[in-house]
């Protein structure tokens, strides 16, 4: 997570790096088990872009 974070203070920008790392992050957060956690996560990038990849059926799973 530490290395996530550097990445996500290096890159704040949402472009579609930014979008890359906070969904990786997202990712391994929901592997943790945090659930909630990778839920802001996605929901950030689902509120800059509703398509990319599938954040949101990834929004829609976590928030059942």
């Amino acid at each position: 997570m530490e290395q996530f974070n550097r990445a996500i203070e290096e890159h704040p920008e949402m472009d579609e790096k930014g979008k890359a790392i906070r969904y990786y992050k997202a990712q391994a957060l929901e592997a943790m088990g945090d659930e909630q956690e990778a839920l802001g996560v996605y929901k950030k990038i689902y509120s800059q872009d509703i398509n990319y990849r599938d954040v949101a059926q990834k929004v829609d799973a976590l928030s059942a």
